[in-house]
């Protein structure tokens, strides 16, 4: 098990060695040793934030040129995944600020090698095991993920051809009925084409026997007077 880093603020070397010695190198038996990263500025605090490795924060409320109620809200508000955050504050009055400030905890001045231990064991507690809850939701997630992704690599180009009904398993059939259809219409569009034709030609023979039939009547006169 890695150790947990506890990050303490304070622009007085005093306060932070005096953190250091209350909290020694394990704070309870079920947590691991615990790593003491210092940091005497405001930016030490953000450099340190920003690279995650932190597991809890204890500020020094009363430090200059930011005291730790400020830097405490500002990292609640921007830092990602913010760890846990103790405040050591003045008197027990000043708690309303360190709620105000978004911080898990405070505690008072002087140092009490007894209690800090005991609060930072807590906060250490709720971290870990919410970092280890976390951990094995991504390894769930990632391995429930891995048959879909596969599924989807193995899944038809088109998997409506295969499905009855759609275009892929109906189309020989309905090829089909395409060319009966136009059979059918060919068949019509000739059938109206003889009866045209036919009707024509009886107009034909009506009108060359309409033509022979006063050839004949002016014959027969031209026959009687030879007679």
């Amino acid at each position: 098990m890695s150790n947990a880093r506890i990050l303490v603020y304070s622009d007085d070397h005093a306060v932070r060695e005096s953190v250091k010695l209350a909290l020694g190198t394990k704070v309870a038996a079920d947590l691991p040793e615990i790593e003491i990263v210092e940091a005497a500025t405001p930016w030490a605090v953000l450099k340190e934030l920003d690279a995650q490795t932190i597991d809890l924060a204890i500020l020094d409320g009363e430090a200059v040129p930011e005291g730790g109620m400020g830097l405490a809200h500002q990292l609640k508000d921007e830092v990602p995944d913010c760890p846990p955050i103790l405040l050591l504050v003045v008197r027990v009055a000043d708690g309303w600020l360190a709620t105000w400030s978004k911080a898990e905890a405070i505690a008072t001045y002087p140092v009490d090698p007894i209690r800090l231990p005991v609060q930072v064991a807590d906060l250490l507690r709720k971290r870990l095991s919410q970092a280890a809850a976390d951990g094995e939701a991504a390894v769930e997630g990632a391995a429930s993920g891995e048959p879909a992704v596969k599924d989807e690599a193995d899944k038809p180009a088109d998997e409506d051809a295969d499905k009855p009904g759609k275009d892929g398993a109906d189309k020989p059939a309905e090829d089909g009925e395409a060319v009966e259809h136009a059979a059918a219409e060919a068949a019509e569009a000739a059938a109206a084409e003889d009866g045209a034709a036919q009707t024509a030609d009886g107009g034909d023979s009506a009108k060359d026997g309409a033509k022979a039939e006063p050839e004949d009547s002016e014959g027969e006169p031209k026959a009687e007077a030879r007679a």
